[in-house]
């Protein structure tokens, strides 16, 4: 919240006079630097755990063993981050102006995931990719769990199309420690692998 409100006020700041803006970017400049060292820190430090973990519950879905790594994509470098970040904010400051927005900091990088040491994005097929977001959600109920000393209610929309009959039965193997809601136009393949662990509840259109 406090970056984003930081972030706000220097956007503004670059919408405005060149020659007032000027006198006050600086300690808007050093502020965000701070601020985003922040967020880059627990980011990285979240990548870490979850490159910890990731592989083996991705393995598990796909049934096979695959290798998938998480990284943080940023034209800075991530040591001393707040200094580096200030000098960028400092010597980008003319073309933020003519752009009218702030053009470096935790707000524009992104994670990025490798698949078997291949970019997942260009590389992963459809059911690799759902995969992938089934074994990051895994992480994340299991991180939720964790936090809050109580387990998550799991909610999945219409998942098991785009899953081969392999990887619905191990996804299944994770949910049934969680109390699981799934959205399906095939209530049968959702009943086949939850047996009688499942209620059915079905939706109509109306007429």
């Amino acid at each position: 919240v406090s970056y984003r409100r930081t972030l706000a006020q220097r956007n503004s700041l670059l919408k405005q006079n060149r020659i007032r803006a000027d006198k006050q970017l600086f300690a808007w400049n050093v502020r965000l630097s701070e601020l985003g060292s922040q967020i880059v820190a627990a980011r990285l430090g979240l990548i870490e755990d979850i490159n910890a973990q990731i592989s083996g519950i991705y393995s598990d879905i796909s049934g096979k063993k695959s290798v998938v790594k998480l990284g943080y994509e940023t034209p800075i470098n991530t040591q001393h981050y707040s200094s580096r970040l200030l000098s960028k904010l400092e010597s980008s400051a003319e073309k933020d102006f003519k752009r009218g927005f702030t053009a470096y900091g935790p707000h524009r990088e992104d994670i990025i995931i490798y698949l078997d040491e291949q970019l997942a994005s260009t590389s992963a097929s459809r059911g690799e990719i759902r995969s992938l977001l089934l074994a990051l959600k895994i992480y994340e109920l299991q991180l939720l769990e964790e936090a809050r000393s109580k387990k998550p209610l799991f909610l999945l929309d219409d998942v098991f199309s785009e899953l081969d009959g392999k990887r619905r039965k191990q996804l299944v193997a994770h949910l049934k420690a969680y109390q699981t809601i799934i959205t399906t136009t095939d209530a049968e393949a959702v009943l086949e692998y939850f047996s009688n662990q499942a209620h059915l509840l079905p939706l109509y259109k109306k007429p």
